[in-house]
């Protein structure tokens, strides 16, 4: 009943029915009647849409929409048009298909859906009239002997909204049309314009000809002063400025025949120099890549006041003990922010590294570590603080994408992959490898000085020389041998503590694996506890507790450090409040005490301050508290990256807050449970907490 009322509701929106106040009175009842019966024409009475129709009527309902179906293929153009057979008809059989009759609404749809259709058949119809319009427009532009055919796709698809470079070709080849090449055009082509000019000013610097002149010239060797000079001669310049002095001794020798093109003639003992390109790759474009690898490392390096070699040295160091540890590990030394950044002068976050499968460090690099120089370049030349907002968001959201991508599949035990966000927070907060950052705290605050941004490092990532000691020490063998056997996608880091361990777990998007993964932690780190116990612990410091009250917390239950701490926070003025209100409450115990049992004493304030006043200050100095205990809370839980801190109301534990006021107090540890010996006991089997 209630599908007969919607389907009823539906034909009135749809115009289909309508109430008979709303008909205009027929000129000729009869002619009017005679319309809706054709059945003199072979016709039949008009049902509703949505109801059965035969093929005939229904090629006959689309027919008056302008919608054709080939009759020798016609249940397969129906069906392609979304038209629905009623196979539940009595009458149904395939020589004889009942269909649901389409609604008005439906009928536009199929016209649309076949206009476009047969504006895709080139060969017939409508499609092969606009097929024979672009043609026509192709063959225009191929005679005017002045576009690429590039350039002829790009003004066919704003013209058109449709093109094919397959087309443009034939019909060049087909016509026997000559047209302009894209390569020998060059200067219509703006980034070949842009390559056409910087290597003609590098062509006329005369102290950058001079060095490869020079008898013991060396294209490694003299690598950084190439750059330096090209840096100086090239300030506008969008690439590498070591990519141009390799595109240029290209030019210089021959070896690329079009870049020799736009250079033109040089000297015979500048070709000859240039000849060094030769015997260092067959493909120019693994040449150019490596010279810009090596001049960034080597730019880094020098930053670092490191010598030329360092980072290579390092992975190789590090290289030679995995490869002592296991062969064919497939894994590569990635340096967590590429040194391919190495313009942007901020070489101290490329000490940072790990150890990950080839695989994902080929993805990083093709994806993350490209945009990272693009970011920092524009982060420091940005003008405006919401410039400078919208580089780093946008940064920030391509390293969560990869690090979630790449951290999907994350079993218990296994080591994330990191990537390193962009912060405007000084390095002191955002360097949690605390370590690294005093062996180089005056470089990374001086960046941070100039540019005002940082990296978020995390704990677990060393510096290239951290790992090179550690990976031969017996803790980094085990860790190995863990992550070996475990399948990690990345194989060593600084084995976290707790606060380390619910930091990894944050980024762990599901609640279950979440738990997994923690419970895998803290059994590494020697903690035995129920899942119970272990999610209490990690709210407490999502929440925002310090690491010591998230444990007391989660495994004995007391507030026993918050409480004591909230009493220090008083006033002397306010603790002495509190001592006339508990005094107070003292006197009412004694005198329920039985005879025998002696009587519990406390020392008597010396005070001239009434109770009601004593009340007041108390209650006050509490409420204080209370709430900078929440703003504390809200600020760690937001510097973990949390977000969702506990409100000051959620510090009430029984009436108030535990040991300020005159609530119900949690009591002594409990003698059995996740931990008897209390919160003694837990930090006793903890390991690098």
């Amino acid at each position: 009943m209630n599908e007969e009322i919607l389907r009823i509701i539906e034909l009135f929106d749809e115009d289909e029915v309508t109430t008979a106040d709303k008909i205009d009175p027929p000129e000729n009842p009869y002619r009017d009647f005679m319309d809706r019966n054709p059945q003199a024409d072979g016709g039949r009475i008009g049902f509703e849409p949505g109801g059965v129709v035969t093929k005939k009527e229904l090629t006959n309902v689309l027919s008056k929409s302008g919608v054709v179906i080939n009759p020798n293929n016609f249940a397969a153009g129906a069906k392609d048009l979304g038209i629905k057979q009623n196979t539940k008809d009595p009458d149904f059989n395939r020589f004889n298909p009942k269909y649901i009759e389409p609604t008005k609404k439906q009928l536009k749809k199929i016209k649309v859906k076949q206009d476009k259709r047969q504006l895709q058949n080139f060969h017939s119809g409508p499609g092969r009239e606009a097929y024979l319009k672009r043609e026509k427009r192709i063959i225009k532009l191929l005679k005017s002997g002045k576009l690429t055919q590039d350039e002829i796709d790009k003004k066919m698809r704003k013209d058109f909204g449709k093109s094919s470079v397959n087309t443009i070709s034939r019909i060049r080849k087909k016509l026997n049309i000559k047209i302009p090449s894209g390569l020998k055009k060059g200067i219509k082509n703006p980034k070949t314009a842009e390559i056409i000019n910087d290597l003609n000013i590098l062509k006329n610097n005369k102290q950058l000809n001079d060095l490869i002149l020079k008898p013991d010239f060396s294209l490694i060797g003299d690598i950084s002063e190439l750059e330096e000079i090209a840096e100086k001669a090239l300030p506008k310049s969008k690439a590498e400025p070591i990519r141009r002095v390799g595109q240029l001794m290209l030019a210089y020798s021959g070896e690329d025949p079009e870049l020799q093109k736009y250079v033109g003639k040089v000297s015979n003992d500048l070709a000859k120099a240039s000849e060094a390109v030769k015997f260092k790759m067959l493909d120019s474009n693994r040449l150019l890549s490596s010279l810009q690898k090596q001049a960034a490392e080597k730019r880094a390096a020098s930053q670092l006041g490191k010598t030329p070699a360092f980072f290579g040295n390092i992975r190789k160091r590090i290289g030679e003990t995995l490869n002592k540890f296991r062969r064919g590990l497939n894994i590569e030394i990635d340096e967590v922010k590429a040194i391919g950044g190495a313009r942007a002068k901020t070489a101290p976050y490329n000490l940072f590294v790990q150890g990950i499968k080839d695989t994902v460090n080929q993805e990083k690099g093709n994806t993350l570590d490209k945009a990272t120089q693009g970011a920092e370049l524009k982060l420091q030349n940005a003008t405006t603080q919401k410039e400078k907002i919208d580089i780093k968001n946008e940064y920030n959201q391509k390293v969560k994408k990869f690090v979630k991508n790449a951290n999907k599949n994350l079993k218990p035990g296994q080591l994330p992959i990191r990537a390193l966000e962009i912060s405007f927070d000084k390095p002191s907060k955002t360097i949690q490898n605390k370590q690294a950052y005093k062996q180089n705290k005056k470089m990374f605050d001086n960046i941070y000085s100039k540019h005002g941004y940082s990296f978020k490092v995390p704990k677990d990532v060393m510096t290239g020389e951290q790992a090179t000691t550690f990976l031969k020490t017996k803790k980094g063998q085990n860790l190995l041998t863990k992550q070996v056997d475990l399948g990690s996608q990345r194989l060593f880091a600084k084995i976290p503590g707790l606060t380390d361990l619910f930091e990894m777990a944050k980024s762990i998007p599901d609640d279950v694996k979440r738990a997994k993964y923690l419970k895998a932690g803290f059994k590494t780190l020697g903690i035995a506890a129920a899942p119970l116990v272990i999610y209490d612990t990690y709210k407490a410091f999502e929440q925002g507790k310090p690491i010591l009250e998230a444990l007391e917390q989660g495994f004995i239950g007391t507030d026993l450090i918050g409480g004591t701490k909230r009493v220090l926070s008083l006033t002397p003025k306010e603790r002495e409040a509190r001592s006339v209100v508990k005094q107070d409450a003292l006197k009412d115990l004694n005198l329920e005490m039985p005879m025998g049992f002696g009587f519990i004493e406390g020392p008597t304030p010396d005070t001239d301050m009434t109770l009601q006043e004593a009340q007041q200050k108390m209650d006050a100095g509490i409420q204080r508290v209370k709430e900078a205990e929440a703003q504390k809370n809200l600020l760690r839980s937001q510097s973990r990256g949390f977000g969702t801190p506990v409100m000051a109301d959620q510090f009430l534990a029984g009436g108030g807050i535990a040991g300020l006021s005159g609530g119900k107090k949690s009591g002594p540890p409990p003698e059995s449970g996740p931990n008897s010996q209390g919160l003694q006991g837990i930090m006793k089997r903890v390991r690098n907490l």
